[in-house]
């Protein structure tokens, strides 16, 4: 069918952010009844693709341009492309996050902050903060969550060096994988792989995956003290970027 009106994403928008404002554009009540009605299909949020925007909109989302971790229908498993990376499920939040001074300035949701080993934003040196259940309407609208804290340093830890440089370093990486499209992103992954398995106590990979299977929210450290020493851990192995 298509809708009336599809603007282009901003650069690094998020999916949700985007598919919420193309129900606001036109006039659907919310995602998930434009949704249901324009891809007639049993589609979530989650498993919207490259192929149901197109449908939808007409844009061709490509790595380069258009809306980031979107689900890649060409695997079996749940993988979700981030510019040339192919990302497992098990590397994103549950929850949707958000930087309160980002949002204060330009209120787009970035993919990136749905990436949960990047726990913080660099522009601001500040803690990503979770979306509540409340903030759903604001966001709906095209506002900024209620709960923003445009002065949030609620997790002192977070501004320790060492975790603010190994997330630089891990976006200087990925930042390079884009450019050279993908052809070194098994080393960063799988140096992220190994060390989330070391901070949870598991032998390999397949232990995770079972993990996930087992408790399918709980399977990636949830809080900021778990990640920081993840990270700590990844810099302390000298990834080269």
């Amino acid at each position: 069918m298509g809708l009336v009106s599809h603007p282009w994403p901003e650069g690094g928008q998020s999916l949700d952010c985007y598919l919420r404002g193309l129900a606001r554009t036109n006039g659907y009540q919310s995602v998930d009844l434009m949704v249901s009605c324009q891809l007639q299909e049993d589609v979530t949020i989650k498993d919207v693709s490259g192929a149901h925007i197109l449908y939808m909109t007409g844009h061709v989302m490509t790595a380069e341009r258009g809306v980031q971790l979107l689900k890649d229908d060409t695997y079996d498993e749940n993988l979700y492309r981030y510019y040339y990376l192919l990302l497992p499920e098990y590397h994103l939040r549950s929850k949707e996050h958000y930087c309160p001074q980002c949002m204060a300035e330009n209120p787009v949701m970035l993919a990136k902050w749905n990436i949960a080993w990047l726990p913080m934003c660099l522009k601001h040196n500040c803690a990503l903060e979770a979306v509540e259940k409340e903030d759903a309407q604001f966001l709906r609208q095209g506002g900024v969550p209620r709960s923003i804290k445009l002065n949030a340093a609620s997790n002192d830890e977070l501004y320790i060096d060492s975790a603010y440089q190994a997330q630089a370093m891990l976006e200087a990486a990925l930042e390079k994988q884009s450019a050279l499209q993908g052809a070194d992103e098994h080393t960063v992954l799988k140096v992220i792989d190994d060390t989330l398995c070391r901070c949870l106590g598991l032998d390999d990979i397949v232990q995770l995956k079972e993990r996930k299977k087992l408790y399918p929210m709980r399977y990636f450290p949830l809080n900021y003290r778990d990640t920081l020493r993840m990270l700590e851990c990844i810099d302390s192995q000298g990834l080269v970027v």
